[in-house]
């Protein structure tokens, strides 16, 4: 086991390859149980080990081969980097399991709300609170980052 970080896919790709099975850990959920501040290496390792003995970090979803090649198309479009590539592929999953684009889009809460009644004004609403907020937040930043610092994606960089 161990905490979720910038290379974690790659050592249990490495590890697998091994025929050894690790489980990445939430790194949110261990740095929570960290006593001190001025840790080393044994320290963290017997945290990680207790923090996952405890049931208190959740296993996260790793990617497989064709979730990575999916990540890197995603990566293509203005705006979504790794961060946002990963985070779409762990909530999302299988897409077949969305029957329209438009299922999909309401899962995210990226629809704009509507109010209507019979013959009454149909009034046009904001995208409001439902749906997935973190990943509706990390969708927005991404065009926003594109706007600030410009139109390299980090395949281009």
């Amino acid at each position: 086991m161990m905490e979720a970080g910038s290379n974690s896919f790659e050592m249990v790709k490495r590890l697998g390859s091994l025929s050894l099975k690790a489980c990445v850990l939430e790194s949110c959920h261990v740095g929570r149980h960290a006593k001190i501040y001025a840790d080393n290496t044994k320290v963290s390792a017997a945290r990680i080990a207790l923090v996952y003995l405890a049931g208190n970090a959740p296993c996260i979803w790793v990617p497989d081969e064709k979730s990575r090649q999916q990540m890197l198309r995603c990566m293509r479009v203005l705006g979504v980097g790794i961060v946002n590539a990963f985070a779409l592929l762990a909530v999302i999953g299988d897409i077949r399991r969305f029957h329209s684009p438009e299922k999909l889009v309401a899962y995210i809460g990226l629809n704009p709300g509507r109010r209507q009644s019979g013959m009454g004004k149909d009034i046009r609403l904001d995208i409001g609170q439902r749906g997935r907020g973190d990943i509706r937040r990390l969708l927005i930043q991404g065009p926003h980052t594109v706007l600030r610092c410009g139109k390299k994606t980090a395949l281009e960089a």
